[in-house]
């Protein structure tokens, strides 16, 4: 059966459709890391803009630290621990 060189040109179309499906795939892996790169930065603008600056703390000052376990019997003691002086920092 003569198919008149018609397996040559089915694999070159094959070979073209391939091609161009990897680029199409590459070029979609490629916008999809850039949109990742922008969420990824807007969300860290968004994290920093609420952050505060942590305050410094110089030997010989005094902090108290927040009760972080609550639970019964709690209700009428102290919300926090100290006053306690920095010794260094």
């Amino acid at each position: 059966m003569n198919t008149g060189g018609l397996d040559k040109l089915k694999e070159m179309v094959e070979a073209e459709f391939q091609a161009n499906f990897q680029a199409q795939r590459e070029e979609l892996r490629k916008h999809a890391k850039q949109q990742n790169f922008k969420i990824q930065e807007k969300n860290r603008k968004t994290y920093n803009f609420r952050r505060r600056e942590p305050k410094p703390y110089t030997v010989g000052d005094f902090v108290a630290i927040k009760r972080t376990q609550f639970g019964p019997n709690l209700k009428l003691k102290p919300k926090y621990f100290g006053p306690y002086s920095i010794t260094r920092a």
